[in-house]
């Protein structure tokens, strides 16, 4: 997986004016005069402090919080405190803060912060004009390309690419930018960075692509975007396997409730019955898993084997039963195919025993139905000898 990271108000870091060990707590007045924007009380602060050589005893970057404290505020206020803002980092930095390249003890600079907030293409270009490198990395790794992409804030994005950004930079993980923007609910930030020459074939750490990342959190514009791409590149991508030998439909199979992943990848020509090296669990064996009915509908209906046996000698089809899914539009599916009664499962028992006097799942297809003779075929169940198996496609028949 990617790095999980997140940055936070916890982040610790250090601004003082000296190096003097005599300490003084100014922070709370500090914060209150940012909050405020009383330029003159910041003044008087920070000469005072500097006149002492104490430091103003921060848990992180002072000019963290002037950023937060600008950024929160609504386009329009934006606009009017601008120049308080550029004022304000002025007596910042007339007063040996280097606020712009150092960040928290967890290295998230000034830059990484302000690209946690949409659209500060102005403060990005400010900062950047201030000295801070456009691709300054915090303990992760992580440029500020990575947490815009990861944001979904594309104003912010094109100014960092604007700027110079290196739209290829990897992580500690080695993600990259379009690792990140395949994850983001927005997906035009996808798009816009592999027209600006981000790779597309790029594997991280867990050999993850940025396919592999949309499939995770069910991102399918990104993945449809990507997919684009990659048809003359390399034709087997949408199949490239993880370091568990996950394809993207695996993971989509596991998180996409919805099936718009699922039903991308499949589009693209993913393949419905590769089994991961983990537990030999084929997209089918997992969507069962989680009892994801839509999905568990999609990939029979395009064809997905019900008999591919995992790594214990579990199929698909015997997980059904095992489950007890109760679901009409499921076993229509079902119906149609030629179900191996005889597949013995991890207990040795076929099918065909699993799913004897099973007449519950019976019941629910006919009843479903809504259709007399099958009413009538149900009530005479307790003297019939028919397995569920028999049964249901009897009553396929009688329904031709």
């Amino acid at each position: 997986m990617a790095n999980e990271e997140s940055i936070s108000s916890e982040d610790t870091g250090y601004n003082s004016l000296s190096e003097s060990s005599s300490s003084v707590d100014y922070s709370g007045k500090f914060l209150d005069a940012i909050r405020d924007w009383n330029i003159d009380e910041i003044k008087e602060i920070v000469q005072e402090a500097n006149s002492k050589g104490c430091p103003i005893n921060r848990k992180r970057c002072i000019v963290h919080d002037v950023i937060e404290e600008y950024c929160s505020l609504r386009i329009n206020s934006q606009n009017e405190k601008w120049e308080d803002f550029q004022t304000i980092l002025s007596i910042l930095i007339e007063n040996n803060f280097n606020m712009i390249e150092r960040g928290t003890k967890a290295h998230v600079t000034p830059l990484h912060r302000t690209c946690e907030y949409n659209n500060q293409e102005r403060l990005i270009r400010y900062l950047i004009k201030a000295g801070c490198p456009v691709d300054i990395q915090d303990s992760g790794g992580r440029t500020p390309l990575h947490i815009a992409s990861e944001r979904g804030h594309l104003s912010n994005v094109e100014k960092l690419i604007e700027c110079g950004a290196n739209v290829n930079i990897i992580d500690s993980s080695l993600n990259s930018p379009l690792h990140y923007a395949a994850r983001a609910r927005t997906g035009d930030i996808t798009q816009y960075l592999i027209n600006k020459g981000a790779k597309i074939e790029v594997e991280n750490i867990s050999k993850r692509t940025p396919l592999h990342e949309a499939a995770d959190y069910g991102r399918f514009s990104s993945a449809r975007d990507i997919l684009r791409n990659v048809e003359e590149l390399d034709s087997d991508y949408v199949n490239r396997e993880d370091r568990l030998g996950f394809t993207a439909l695996h993971i989509a199979a596991k998180r996409d409730m919805t099936t718009k992943c699922v039903e991308t990848l499949i589009t693209f020509g993913a393949d419905l019955d590769l089994q991961n090296n983990l537990d030999g669990e084929t997209p089918l064996h997992i969507a069962i898993k989680y009892e994801f009915i839509e999905t568990i509908i999609l990939l029979l209906k395009k064809g997905a084997d019900i008999h591919i046996k995992n790594n214990i000698g579990y199929a698909p089809i015997h997980a059904i039963i095992d489950k007890n899914i109760l679901e009409v539009r499921l076993w229509d599916e079902l119906m149609e195919r030629d179900i191996q009664t005889r597949l013995e499962g991890i207990d040795g028992k076929t099918i065909a025993k699993m799913v004897e006097n099973r007449f519950d799942i019976a019941h629910r297809v006919i009843t479903a139905k809504e259709n007399e003779t099958y009413k009538r075929k149900m009530s005479r169940r307790t003297s019939s000898a028919y397995d569920f198996v028999t049964l249901v496609k009897k009553i396929d028949r009688l329904e031709k």
